[in-house]
């Protein structure tokens, strides 16, 4: 038993000093028969990344190596990049390097990432996080991200080029949300390594895009159907989305009206933002 200032370091046979994961406590009871810790207000840290929770437990594999994690009460894990995720459980499992490879969360997740002119926050009742090797900077890397019932991301930015008071929303509910991620750009956000490169809905997806303009018209276009695959380029630009079964768009028109269109089939394409934080537009939408 360990009481204040807990610190321990994982560090697998083979592997380079400080390449493991490091773990601070409150208190640590180790049961030594199971090869299990249990952590009392745990603050766990791997390359940039940072995981806190009220209880865990730590079990090990006999070479010293972390097998996995089951965290409790206050989950909350903090990435390299800057996004956080909390729920109320977690159950992480690990690679016999100590990296993470699935991540199951539950009880009520969220999630939340921000820079000074934009954000993007969302939750659902549950979460799995899949972690892939990263072969170019060591460690491990998001991969994909499924996200089950009661779904519900929004981003807002704020200003495009020429009008600083402008703002955009882009809102979406659905019963599952899958997130395909891809390698970051270069000099991508907080030195993140992989960003969104598909999302697919599904369960009653609908999608609103919306910008308010200081001097114009606001334009809005609402997206519903059964399956909906959004691309995105640079992990946060819309590039394509399709939409099958019960697909819709509603268009707002400078006159006010709303314009609808039905189909089975939707394909919508998108031009590429005028500036750095400036939403991606509307240019065609095209039904089968």
């Amino acid at each position: 038993v360990l009481d204040q200032k807990v610190y321990l370091q994982t560090q697998p046979n083979g592997t380079q000093l400080n390449s493991g994961a490091t773990i601070h406590a409150a208190h640590l009871s180790f049961l030594r028969d199971k090869n299990e810790a249990a952590l009392l207000a745990p603050i766990i840290q791997y390359r940039g990344s940072n995981t806190t929770a009220a209880r865990a437990m730590l079990c090990f594999r006999a070479n010293g190596s972390a097998d996995h994690i089951v965290a409790r009460g206050n989950v909350r894990m903090t990435s390299a990049a800057g996004g956080t995720f909390t729920a109320q459980t977690a159950h992480i499992r690990l690679n016999q390097k100590s990296q993470p490879e699935v991540a199951h969360l539950g009880g009520g997740v969220t999630f939340a990432s921000h820079s000074p002119r934009q954000g993007m926050q969302g939750m659902a009742q549950r979460a799995e996080l899949t972690f892939a090797p990263d072969k170019n900077h060591g460690g491990s890397v998001l991969h994909e991200a499924q996200f089950n019932t009661g779904v519900h991301f929004s981003q807002r930015v704020s200003g495009v080029p020429g009008d600083l008071g402008a703002v955009s929303t882009r809102d979406v509910h659905a019963g599952q949300a899958d997130i395909a991620f891809v390698p970051a750009p270069a000099g991508a956000k907080g030195g993140a390594k992989s960003v969104p490169g598909t999302i697919t809905l599904r369960q009653n997806a609908v999608a609103t895009l919306r910008t308010t303009y200081t001097h114009k018209p606001a334009q809005q276009s609402t997206i519903r159907a059964d399956k909906l695959v959004a691309t995105l380029a640079n992990g946060r630009n819309l590039r394509t989305v399709v939409g099958t079964g019960n697909a819709e768009i509603s268009s707002l028109g400078k006159d006010g009206a709303t314009n609808t269109t039905n189909s089975d089939t939707l394909h919508l394409s998108f031009a590429p933002p005028s500036g750095k934080a400036a939403p991606a537009q509307l240019v065609s939408a095209v039904e089968d």
